[in-house]
């Protein structure tokens, strides 16, 4: 029994000294942990420098693009503004067209009216002449 005691009293000891090893690392990892944590690397400075460069360049990215899409827009719009500006004079030309010849075609009708009339009182003075000719000879 002795030997088993003595057994179990070695195995102990050994378990403590593993355990103290094992606390004894782990505390020499969280010191190194909190080194490493503190401590940054040589490219970080020009990681950071990089990182503020590429928020400036998105940010003037970001802006000329809305600009664009604005501008695009606003060239779809005027675009239209233009066609319907273009149809509503091409309107505008096709009716003064048609008025002005509307009225060369009412003023050659009241010259022809007015010939005709003219031309018919002629006839008219004609006939009458033929007639009293005629009954001057009955």
């Amino acid at each position: 029994m002795h030997s088993a005691i003595d057994s179990v009293r070695r195995d102990e000891a050994t378990l403590e000294a593993r355990m103290e090893k094992k606390r004894f690392g782990l505390k020499r990892n969280r010191k190194r942990l909190e080194t490493l944590k503190s401590v940054r690397p040589a490219y970080m400075e020009d990681y950071d420098t990089l990182e503020e460069q590429l928020h400036i360049i998105y940010d003037d990215y970001l802006l000329k693009f809305r600009n664009m899409a604005y501008l695009e827009e606003m060239l779809v719009l005027l675009d239209k503004s233009q066609k319907a500006k273009q149809g509503r004079y091409k309107d505008i030309r096709y009716n003064s067209h048609l008025s002005e010849v509307r009225k060369k075609s009412a003023d050659n009708r009241n010259e022809d009216d007015e010939t005709d009339s003219s031309s018919d009182g002629l006839l008219d003075n004609d006939d009458s002449e033929e007639e009293n000719v005629n009954s001057r000879q009955r």
